[in-house]
């Protein structure tokens, strides 16, 4: 386990099989030296660099869900019944959507920031 906010990754890890890239910048940059030769760095942001890819003998990809209204409908009914209950961080009253809005951007949420619209 790593606490990002005290220490940096690529100075704990090494050798890693996969880097699932979801920042993208800075972090992806200081990615690719923890990669093992063969490793592969998805990104569901951009396009990696393939230079930077083959310099450091790995693979990089892009990856983007699609969106499926039957998977949906089924993740839909898997919460109702209770059986996923994402975790909800943060509340808002609808009139405050730009704190909200702030407070994702301010990011390190460990769940969900919800607008009540009723």
């Amino acid at each position: 386990m790593i606490d990002y906010k005290t220490q940096r990754f690529e100075e704990a890890a090494s050798h890693i099989d996969l880097v699932f890239d979801l920042i993208d910048g800075e972090t992806r940059e200081r990615s690719w030296a923890v990669l093992k030769q063969g490793g592969r760095l998805i990104s569901t942001l951009t396009v990696p660099s393939q230079h930077r890819a083959r310099a450091a003998g790995v693979k990089a990809m892009r990856y983007t869900v699609e969106p499926d209204g039957n998977e949906l409908s089924e993740i839909g009914a898997l919460i109702a019944a209770g059986k996923v209950r994402p975790h909800v961080e943060k509340r808002f009253p609808l009139d405050q959507a730009m704190a909200a809005l702030a407070s994702v951007e301010r990011g390190h949420s460990a769940g969900k920031v919800v607008l009540a619209v009723s």
